[in-house]
């Protein structure tokens, strides 16, 4: 599975990288005025790190009914979801025999992209309701200030790669029909079946 980090990075190395350069500089420098205007610039910096996560929203997500996607906004990144599923699953059938198919043809389209990921999916939802069985696409990028732009870079993509696993799966499994999961179905799955009813 490949996953972005650079939102990681930004959380956690790019501080942990300024405050090891600002410590080393304190120590060697050795002068109170050098002392003040660093402490000065890292609260300078702290403060607008602070004001620009504030301003940001909570993580909310926002569905594209056309194209069946979900992309969730946290305060440094876009992802971008599509969940495909078997629409009926035949009993006794092994979907891991099959599954290689998927995976091989997937594998060639993500090969060179280290921020999307694909992922297996069952979910058996609380009470009552039927098991979902698919595959994600899932493709994250940094936020930027105004993201449109790039959350539709991100949709083109997810939407090409989700319409090449359609094709990989009704190609490895030619007896099941396939479809794109609802918005409630992706919501859940991504939950993992907790809004389940």
């Amino acid at each position: 599975m490949m996953r972005s980090d650079i939102a990681w990075m930004i959380k956690w190395v790019l501080p942990s990288s300024l405050a090891a350069a600002w410590s080393i500089r304190v120590i060697l420098d050795g002068s109170f005025t050098g002392l003040a205007y660093s402490v000065v610039g890292m609260g300078i910096l702290l403060c607008a790190l602070w004001l620009y996560l504030r301003s940001r929203r909570d993580t909310f997500g926002v569905w594209n009914e056309e194209r069946g996607q979900l992309a969730v906004f946290r305060p440094l990144s876009i992802q971008v979801h599509s969940v495909m599923l078997f629409g009926s699953i035949p009993v006794g059938i092994d979907l891991s025999h099959n599954a290689s198919g998927v995976l091989r043809a997937m594998y060639e389209s993500l090969r060179e992209e280290r921020d999307t990921s694909l992922q297996f999916v069952l979910c058996r939802p609380l009470g009552n309701e039927l098991t979902r069985v698919g595959f994600a696409v899932t493709k994250s990028s940094i936020r930027p200030p105004h993201g449109m732009r790039q959350l539709t870079r991100l949709s083109d993509d997810v939407f090409e790669k989700s319409e090449v696993l359609r094709s990989s799966m009704h190609a490895s499994y030619p007896h099941v029909p396939v479809r794109r999961a609802t918005r409630e179905e992706t919501t859940m799955i991504l939950s993992g079946g907790i809004l389940g009813r």
